[in-house]
């Protein structure tokens, strides 16, 4: 069930959000340095990263809600 939550809130989030800018409060994610030891970049070329997606994938890294018992996240 909760993987059906999540996958519409990421479609409704990429539909209805997608030319969000920074200026409406979403941080600029998506264009973040990479580090020196980061030698491959492995976005497919169909699969660009933006700022929606990168912002989405940011709270559901941080979302308890997302676990077995609702107590601990990904981070």
């Amino acid at each position: 069930m909760k993987i059906i939550w999540v996958s519409i809130v990421m479609i409704i989030t990429v539909f209805f959000f997608e030319e969000t800018s920074v200026e409406s409060g979403i941080h600029n994610y998506a264009d973040q340095e990479v580090p020196s030891y980061v030698y491959r970049d492995n976005t497919p070329a169909n699969n660009l990263m933006n700022d929606t997606i990168a912002a989405l994938g940011r709270v559901l890294f941080y979302d308890k809600n997302l676990s077995a018992n609702n107590t601990i996240s990904c981070s």
